[in-house]
């Protein structure tokens, strides 16, 4: 949004100011800068700081951003006082694995740039890598568990509830 109203030199105390009033979510608010050198300058300087505020600037919040901060704030360990539970996870190391494994699929993307195509990519490339398995001393794959996948579904829900409500 460009700033088209005027701007008004005052004087105080024997120096001279630069003010732009403007309206912003209806309230009217206000510039001043002291007039250093000529006051072009100091119009511009006014006009610069009020489209600074009318338009700023917001970096987009990745993926990787994401999970750092569900990894901060919602991957706790569970704390217990007289036998009750008051704070955290007790299945908050899992949790953190599933956050991993999320992140090396999405990684860097911005957030506003994730698609249902996305998420429906990353459930079938989950399902093809194989599981690990050792029975009976001998080493063996099988493929994923759907539910498996489901519950890293279910933690991706999660954290775009989080990112919902942080405005992300």
């Amino acid at each position: 949004m460009r700033f088209t109203g005027k701007i008004s030199f005052i004087t105080k105390d024997g120096s001279t100011y630069a003010r732009g009033i403007y309206r912003d979510n209806g309230r009217s608010k206000q510039v001043i800068r002291k007039v250093l050198s000529t006051k072009s300058e100091a119009r511009i300087a006014v006009i610069e700081e009020i489209e600074r505020r009318l338009n700023p600037v917001v970096k987009d919040k990745t993926f990787r951003d994401l999970a750092d901060y569900y990894r901060t704030h919602h991957c706790i360990p569970a704390e217990f006082v007289e036998g009750v539970k008051v704070r955290g996870k007790k299945t908050w190391k899992i949790m953190r694995l599933d956050v991993g494994l999320l992140e090396k699929f999405f990684g860097d993307k911005p957030l506003k740039e994730i698609t249902r195509d996305d998420i429906h990519r990353y459930k079938l490339q989950s399902l093809d890598k194989p599981v690990r398995g050792v029975r009976d001393g001998k080493v063996y794959y099988r493929p994923r568990a759907l539910a498996t996948v489901h519950h890293y579904l279910r933690t991706l829900r999660s954290m775009f509830g989080i990112a919902y409500d942080q405005g992300w």
